[in-house]
């Protein structure tokens, strides 16, 4: 009886709850200590080399390439393809769990947004918004929809997507989209985030 209570409930549960999701944090494993692990510009082993990752490091991947063996990363003000046999992926990163948002950033006006510690802080240019620090009230996933999240602090309400985005200002391909409201200055905000741990 228990182990076909068992069996019903593995059917039942969401296939999304045992996905993975993307974008996600990988250690850079099974390189040498004296060598790198090759970026590229396309996802195969025969493609120019645009950068490279030391042994230990951490990246975000923001989504594998058709065959599940490379994973598209950002390096610098672009992005290539670094191959997932020498990247090992950190553990609790299923599809429609919360995102661990860092980072996040747009254009027209430029602005800027960091998560810490249960707080953002954001700079907003052309307003009197300087490295304001709020602490979140709640961050939540949306009832309806499991790539939507939400969070709100004291004069902003923010939505995050797990959709592709484009800064528009480099060649950068990012894996969530944040649309942010300034309840005070009746504005809204829409940009491109990441989940890179931010440097020590």
């Amino acid at each position: 009886m228990i182990r076909a209570l068992a069996v019903l409930l593995c059917f039942a549960a969401p296939a999304h709850a045992f996905k993975d999701g993307w974008p996600a944090l990988f250690d850079v494993a099974g390189v040498a200590d004296d060598d790198v692990l090759n970026v590229r510009e396309a996802p195969n082993a025969s493609s120019p080399i645009i950068g490279s990752l030391p042994p230990g490091s951490v990246i975000e991947v923001v989504k594998p390439n058709e065959t599940g063996t490379w994973g598209q990363v950002n390096l610098g003000e672009g992005h290539g393809w670094a191959s997932l046999k020498y990247l090992e992926r950190r553990p609790n990163q299923m599809d429609g769990d919360y995102p661990e948002v860092t980072t996040c950033w747009g254009t027209e006006p430029f602005w800027h947004l960091e998560r810490r510690d249960g707080q953002i802080v954001y700079s907003i240019l052309g307003l009197d918004q300087f490295d304001v620090a709020e602490e979140l009230d709640w961050e939540k996933t949306t009832v309806s929809h499991r790539h939507r999240y939400s969070f709100k602090s004291e004069k902003t309400v923010g939505v995050i997507s797990r959709q592709y985005c484009n800064d528009g200002m480099s060649d950068m391909e990012n894996g969530l989209e944040l649309n942010l409201i300034l309840l005070n200055e009746d504005l809204h905000l829409q940009g491109c985030c990441s989940i890179q741990p931010h440097a020590e």
